[in-house]
């Protein structure tokens, strides 16, 4: 943490800086992602952030986490074409402003069913920011790892147990 003191005669700070607030990192945040593209399709529109909000994002992470732990608890099959689809749907949901309640596994699932029968899919896509997109794949891909590691160092053994009493 950097703890800055203004000393008496002290060059380049202005008695006009205000303390940080709440309020202002508020009103900075409301400006800074305010800015939405409007898409349209045939008898519709969908607005989509521009700027991925930090917080949404935070939000994807922890839904596609609950995604996966249902999906393992389940006995659902997981690959990463599966898990480029989850993502890509968490997306679309948290960062434009289609109404849905696709929820878990199978319900983001048939969110992708529906999009991709309706050819939405490609066109809601390619209007984020590719930078955007990049960088949030990047956070998911980070996470899962993260997660796998721990399960790794967690149950390894008894995976791996498992797995030879299941050959022999």
């Amino acid at each position: 943490m950097i703890i800055l003191k203004r000393y008496k005669g002290e060059i380049g700070l202005s008695k006009n800086v205000k303390n940080l607030s709440v309020a202002v990192v508020k009103k900075q945040n409301a400006q800074m992602y305010k800015d939405k593209k409007t898409i349209h399709f045939e008898n519709a529109k969908l607005l989509v952030d521009i700027v991925f909000r930090p917080s949404k994002k935070s939000l994807v992470i922890a839904e596609m986490l609950d995604v996966l732990k249902e999906a393992m608890l389940e006995n659902q099959k997981i690959d990463s074409a599966k898990g480029i689809a989850l993502s890509t749907m968490l997306i679309i949901k948290h960062f434009t402003s289609i109404e849905t309640d696709a929820q878990g596994y199978n319900g983001l699932l048939d969110m992708l069913v529906q999009l991709n029968d309706g050819e939405y899919t490609p066109k809601i896509i390619e209007s984020f920011e590719q930078i955007e997109l990049e960088k949030m794949f990047s956070e998911l891909s980070n996470s899962m790892e993260l997660v796998k590691k721990q399960l790794d160092n967690d149950f390894g053994d008894t995976i791996k147990e498992a797995e030879a009493n299941r050959l022999q």
